[in-house]
C-alpha cells in the first residue's frame, strides 16, 4: 500500500531522487545496498527463491503472513533501488523484515539447507560483508549520533561565548565549500551554520568560504552569510576562526592538523572520546579510487574516513 500510494503521489515528478543529489547513482545504489545491507540484497532473495521454489515443488500455497513479509522487504528493497535512493540508513525498515523472514525460512527448511553448499557460500560471504564493512559502518553512524553531537554542541558553546566577546568575526570551516557536484555534505551546511544563530541567538558573525567552488553554486545576494550570498574565495585573515569537523569534505590527517596547529592558534578542541571513523571495506575502496585517480559514482568525495574524531577551532594570528 505504501508503494502504490508513492507512485501515485510522485507520478508527475520529472526527475527521481538521483538527479537532486548528484552522488546517488543505480551503481552506487547497488554497491551500497551489498555492502550495507546484505540480508536485503542477497539472504532475502536466496530465501524468497528457496521458500517459493519449495512451494512450487510440493504445491504448497504461501504463508499470507510470513511470506508477505518477505515480499513487502522485497518490494521495499526493489523501489529503492528504482529511485537510486543508496544512503545507509535507508534499508533498515527492510532489513527488520527480511532478518524476520530469514529466520522464518530457515524454522522450515534448516535441516535442508545446512547441507547445501550454496548454503554455506552465501553465509561465508554474507559473514565477511558484515564483519568487513556493515557492522562497522553501523557503529559509526550511532557513534557520530552519540559522540560527534556532542562534539558539536561543546564547539557550539565555547563559539557563542567568543563570538559574545568578539563580535564581526568571520568563521571558516575547514572542508566546506559551495556545490553540491564538489562538496558532498553541501546540503548539510545550512542546518550547520543556522545552530548559532538560532540556538544560541549569536548573530554578528559572518562565515565565507576559502575551498575552490563547485559548478552547481549559484550565489543567494538575500542570504545571511557570504558563503552563500557571494561565490568570492578568500583565505582567513588575522582574527579569522577556522574550524575543522569530520564534516570536512576534504581528507583531514593527523599531518594536516598538525600543520594547521603550526600555521595557526589552537582556541579550542573537543574532548569526547569513543567516535569511531569511517574505517570499513566501502571507504576503504573509495580511499583506493581517489589515490588512483579514479573518479566515477562509486568515488566518496573528500573526506571517506570522516576523520578528525575531535573538533578543532584556530584562529588565524
Amino acid at each position: 500500500m505504501f508503494l502504490l500510494i508513492y507512485m501515485y503521489v510522485t507520478a508527475n515528478a520529472h526527475s527521481n531522487y538521483a538527479n537532486q543529489e548528484l552522488f546517488f547513482t543505480p551503481l552506487r545504489t547497488f554497491v551500497v545496498s551489498v555492502l550495507a545491507a546484505p540480508f536485503v540484497s542477497i539472504v532475502l532473495p536466496c530465501m524468497l527463491v528457496v521458500r517459493f521454489v519449495l512451494l512450487y515443488k510440493h504445491r504448497q500455497f504461501p504463508n499470507p503472513f510470513w511470506d508477505s513479509i518477505g515480499l513487502v522487504a522485497f518490494a521495499y528493497f526493489v523501489a529503492f533501488l528504482i529511485l537510486d535512493m543508496g544512503s545507509f540508513n535507508y534499508f533498515m525498515p527492510a532489513n527488520i523484515l527480511a532478518y524476520i523472514y530469514t529466520l522464518y525460512v530457515i524454522s522450515l527448511y534448516g535441516k535442508l539447507l545446512i547441507k547445501r553448499v550454496v548454503f554455506w557460500c552465501v553465509s561465508v560471504v554474507v559473514g565477511f560483508i558484515l564483519i568487513t564493512n556493515a557492522i562497522p559502518q553501523g557503529i559509526h553512524y550511532f557513534t557520530i549520533n552519540k559522540i560527534q553531537i556532542r562534539n558539536f554542541e561543546h564547539m557550539f558553546g565555547f563559539l557563542q561565548a567568543y563570538l559574545t566577546e568578539y563580535p564581526q568575526t568571520t568563521l571558516y570551516f575547514d572542508g566546506f565549500g559551495r556545490g553540491l557536484d564538489r562538496y558532498y555534505y553541501f546540503p548539510s551546511y545550512g542546518a550547520i551554520f543556522s545552530i548559532l544563530p538560532n540556538l544560541y541567538n549569536t548573530q554578528i558573525f559572518d562565515i565565507k568560504s576559502k575551498e575552490p567552488n563547485g559548478k552547481a553554486f549559484m550565489a543567494n545576494p538575500e542570504a545571511k552569510f557570504s558563503f552563500y550570498n557571494s561565490d568570492e574565495v578568500s583565505e582567513p585573515q588575522s582574527g579569522d576562526l577556522v574550524i575543522v569537523t569530520f564534516f570536512s569534505d576534504k581528507p583531514i590527517t593527523p599531518e594536516y592538523i598538525q600543520a594547521l596547529h603550526q600555521k595557526y592558534e589552537l582556541l579550542f578542541v573537543t574532548n569526547n572520546f569513543g567516535y569511531m571513523p569511517s574505517y570499513n571495506l566501502m571507504s576503504l575502496g573509495a580511499y583506493v579510487l581517489q589515490k588512483l585517480g579514479i573518479n566515477h559514482s562509486l568515488s566518496n568525495v573528500g573526506n571517506t574516513f570522516k576523520l578528525p574524531s575531535q573538533m578543532y577551532v584556530f584562529r588565524v594570528p
